[in-house]
């Protein structure tokens, strides 16, 4: 950060430390992994996915070489693969792997086959690849039919939630269920909207889709399982022990609904004038719906403190 604001002679020290805290964090991944009983697509995905990230962290230690002058390079040039190696293999892929499991669990549906996830899992390893390869090798052609394997995979993934959503047991429309169909709705528009920039159409549409993918889908998808699983890991770390012995809250109960639903209707304000701003290219609501969602952002490290003080208080 600071070689990005003040002198880029700081770059390649920070992208020496971030690559060091990635091995670290890989090796305990694999570490972890290595335990598994069963080696299911999810498991494949998840390693799969470290390894992205290593790709992603070394590409972009390279870039910040070549940004402080250390080696000759266009840092320009590794753009897309680090891109794509960080969102697309690790991110994406990490969201898919997990989802698997935790969206029938949190969701009450049905878990959707392992080899019909697979299929989105192995075509996006195909597209991050060969996104990589066209990167480093400057090829036009690949750089496209990568891109078209990594829409396909989110298209499939895409189509894998609407069957988990269909096959609901007993829906419930609770704070969790709101965040992951507002994610959701904003992967579709950001499909959508790349789907028309490589049409032709503006460059904004461009911008669009990588921040209704950051913001929509990314964010919101992070904000919902966070109200699921902070109160689990308070009630299971303090109050599950004393179950039986004597009185202890519901798990719902940990949870601020009122402060959560505040948190939430601020952050979809937010997130609708930022998308609009950008679809009509006005930097004055764009502003407007960065603070709301910034005070969105506040009532949701609010909302955890409050969870977190019961367990205290108790």
């Amino acid at each position: 950060a600071v070689g990005f604001y003040l002198h880029p002679a700081f770059l390649p020290y920070g992208g020496l430390i971030v690559l060091t805290a990635m091995l670290i964090f890989a090796a305990e991944t694999f570490m972890t992994m290595r335990h598994s009983r069963r080696k299911t697509s999810v498991t494949v995905s998840m390693k799969n996915s470290t390894l992205f990230l290593l790709l992603g962290v070394v590409s972009g230690l390279i870039m910040a070489l070549g940004f402080a002058g250390v080696i000759e390079i266009d840092p320009h040039h590794w753009l897309k693969a680090h891109i794509f190696a960080v969102f697309g293999g690790y991110v994406m892929l990490s969201i898919m792997g997990i989802s698997t499991v935790l969206v029938p669990m949190f969701g009450r549906a049905k878990r959707v086959s392992d080899n019909d996830f697979a299929k989105s899992f192995y075509t996006m390893f195909a597209g991050v690849i060969g996104m990589i390869i066209a990167s480093l090798l400057n090829i036009s052609w690949l750089e496209y039919g990568s891109l078209f394997f990594v829409m396909l995979s989110v298209a499939i993934y895409f189509y894998q939630v609407i069957i988990l959503a269909r096959s609901r047991t007993h829906p419930e429309h609770d704070i969790w269920t709101r965040n992951m169909s507002v994610g959701f709705i904003a992967l579709g528009l950001s499909w959508f909207s790349l789907t028309l920039y490589l049409l032709g159409a503006g460059e904004h549409l461009l911008t669009l889709s990588g921040w209704l993918l950051m913001a929509g889908f990314i964010g919101f998808l992070i904000i919902g399982h966070l109200y699921k699983i902070v109160p689990f890991l308070v009630f299971f770390e303090y109050y599950a022990p004393y179950v039986g012995e004597k009185d202890v809250p519901f798990l719902h109960e940990l949870l601020p609904q009122r402060l959560a639903d505040t948190q939430f209707i601020f952050s979809l304000i937010g997130l609708m004038l930022t998308t609009l701003a950008l679809l009509v290219q006005n930097n004055t609501l764009f502003h407007a719906g960065a603070s709301f969602l910034v005070t969105g952002g506040l009532l949701l490290l609010a909302a955890v403190i409050n969870i977190l003080q019961i367990k205290s208080a108790d």
